[in-house]
């Protein structure tokens, strides 16, 4: 496992690619081996040379931050086709599945940046391994010689696709995409990112880490503010991963092994539809408020969570941990768009993955939660708030089996009283706003307890 990222080639990278130039097992199986001896000076010339080429694109391969060889496309002709390239200088990374890692990135890159129609490439027919990654990538052979092409419409899906949507995050996005970006993997990911018109530096922040690692990203930077639930579901729309992992433009993941933990398991229990792990809670200044958010009642230990446990014990699955499968994304957008809202969508979705199988609960600290003043969760009105959560709890009454309804029915009941109660106070204390989420699955208690502050 690890993290590898393409790059743009730069002059000071001739101070380590020199040396492979003149290393004959490097080019046993190209026909470009250089013919002269060459130094850092005749290397450092050639890549000025070649990033004045205004038909080409050249891009470093860097595994855990470490140079290790070349990608480009060359010969691009616009909006059409270019020829791709590919080799590794550093020989202790060969067959460790950095080219085909590589590869699918430069491949995202030609066809959601400089959006072209398909790639080719010239390769030995004794080249067996390359012919290997190559196919492996999509390319499919059209001669003997070998020549292989690959039709951009039809490109394989990465395994994982990173859903985040931003809106006025200037202050929070470039370490929510570097959270993502550090993830050791051994397999091949993007981040789809939905920019919903910020007002602030948020769009220009995400154009220069495209810039910077160009092969990652897939941006929809819509042209006008279309709102959060319209933002949601083009953004998910536009995930076509195998897997889903959930990221807000402004929380940020800090293990660089959390998403390689959860697809594992995924890819080894059919039955699991969703991983979720443990978060810290941060202020919007970073600074850590909470150790670990609470999440399964009352020993969050590591396992299987069915619904009814989802309902009985009240778990709350921190949005930015969460991997789920891609494979019934139709039934789950027809019914968020029935059920959802901006403030209980989460909920809603872990509702209604629950009833395709069961989560699978890993209890340590992969991300941090950031508490947001100026999110919709925090600035809409209370009462508003609770008056909808009523509603799409009478709506998944309809929805879900009778043996789910107690849960929906008693939960509804003390919602709505924690509204009234709001329409008298105008405001509630904290305290006890934490202790009526404590007892919404036990309602005499509920009452027994709270039964004079609703007078």
């Amino acid at each position: 496992m690890n993290k590898i990222l393409i790059r743009p080639l730069r002059f000071e990278d001739a101070s380590v690619s020199w040396k492979w130039r003149n290393d004959p097992e490097v080019w046993e199986h190209t026909g470009s081996r250089p013919d002269i001896v060459v130094t850092e000076e005749i290397e450092k010339q050639w890549i000025l040379d070649k990033l004045k080429e205004r038909n080409s694109v050249r891009f470093a391969i860097e595994v855990d931050d470490v140079y290790v060889g070349n990608i480009q496309l060359t010969n691009i002709v616009e909006k059409e086709t270019a020829e791709y390239h590919v080799f590794i200088g550093d020989k202790s990374y060969w067959g460790k599945g950095v080219a085909s890692l590589a590869t699918a990135q430069i491949i995202r890159y030609a066809k959601n940046v400089i959006n072209l129609q398909s790639l080719y490439l010239s390769v030995r027919q004794e080249n067996n391994s390359a012919i290997r990654v190559y196919e492996k990538s999509g390319f499919v052979k059209i001669n003997d010689d070998v020549k292989m092409i690959l039709d951009l419409s039809k490109v394989n899906a990465p395994l994982v696709s990173v859903f985040m949507m931003t809106y006025n995050h200037e202050k929070y996005i470039s370490e929510a995409i570097e959270g993502v970006l550090m993830q050791n993997t051994n397999f091949d990911f993007d981040i789809v990112i939905g920019e919903d018109c910020s007002t602030d530096n948020t769009r220009q922040i995400i154009l220069d880490c495209q810039r910077k690692y160009p092969g990652k990203f897939k941006l929809l930077l819509h042209k006008e503010n279309i709102g959060a639930m319209a933002n949601q579901m083009a953004v998910l729309q536009a995930c076509t991963g195998k897997y889903i992992a959930l990221c807000e433009g402004d929380d940020y993941w800090t293990d660089p092994y959390k998403l390689q933990k959860q697809v594992d398991i995924l890819e080894a229990n059919e039955n699991i539809v969703a991983v979720a792990t443990n978060a810290a809670v941060c202020d919007f200044n970073g600074n850590t408020i909470q150790k670990e958010k609470i999440v399964v009642s009352p020993d969050n230990k590591d396992g299987v969570y069915n619904l009814h446990e989802f309902f009985s014990k009240g778990i709350q699955y921190p949005t930015l941990t969460v991997v789920f499968r891609n494979r019934e994304m139709d039934f789950i957008k027809s019914k968020m768009q029935y059920l959802s809202n901006p403030f209980l969508g989460d909920w809603t979705l872990w509702v209604l993955l629950h009833t395709l199988g069961d989560f699978y609960f890993i209890n340590q600290v992969t991300a941090s939660y950031r508490v947001n003043p100026n999110s919709v969760t925090h600035t809409v009105n209370a009462v508003k708030r609770w008056e909808v959560d009523f509603m799409i709890r009478r709506k998944l009454i309809e929805i879900l089996p009778a043996e789910y309804h107690i849960y929906l029915k008693d939960d509804t009941y003390a919602y709505h009283m924690m509204g009234m109660a709001y329409r008298k106070q105008k405001k509630m204390d904290k305290f006890v706003y934490y202790q009526i989420r404590a007892f919404l699955n036990n309602p005499v208690l509920f009452f027994s307890i709270y039964k004079n502050k609703f007078r």
